[in-house]
């Protein structure tokens, strides 16, 4: 295991690009494995990574120096958000930061960092102001289904992404 206070997220920048489409296409594979349909050959893409980094959304999981997972976090809202077979937590109007594109490098599974870039992330909504983290995911992806309540997101219904169904959480700070 790790010591947390050995562990940060850190903003990416355009020379960790090969390093993050590293760990998304690790993370592909490992879906794959899973027989998990919820990340394709096109999505995410290089553009994405790229567009992550560009609008200072990219972040990686560090471990002391070492880096050991990629993740967006996105503070601009999320259009497949607004329509929600269900409901959030908190009103349409709430600021919120939607999590996307969590990867871990795959020699790092199992080690409980999914669980610690979540609790990282509320810090930085916290230094923020933001009240508020909603994130998705596929409706067959059990390991993060297990995650979220474990570091006490709710599920609160189901979005679409190009009419492909996501199962949604909410948890307020």
């Amino acid at each position: 295991m790790h010591a947390l206070d050995e562990l940060s997220l850190r903003p990416a920048n355009e020379a960790d690009l090969e390093l993050a489409m590293s760990f998304i296409q690790q993370a592909k594979a490992y879906h794959r494995e899973l027989g998990l349909n919820q990340w394709t050959d096109a999505y995410p893409a290089l553009e994405d990574i790229q567009r992550d980094i560009a609008e200072k959304k990219a972040y990686f999981l560090c471990d002391k120096e070492e880096k050991v997972g990629y993740i967006c976090l996105d503070f601009d809202g999320e259009a497949a958000y607004q329509h929600i077979e269900g409901q959030w937590l908190t009103p349409p109007d709430t600021k919120y930061m939607a999590m996307h594109r969590l990867a871990l490098d795959g020699k790092q599974r199992g080690k409980g960092y999914s669980s610690t870039v979540f609790l990282l992330a509320e810090a930085i909504c916290r230094e923020k102001g933001v009240k508020s983290i909603r994130a998705d995911t596929h409706p067959e992806n059990q390991i993060m289904q297990h995650v979220f309540p474990k570091v006490g997101f709710t599920y609160c219904g189901i979005v679409r992404y190009e009419g492909s169904p996501r199962t949604a959480f909410e948890k307020i700070l």
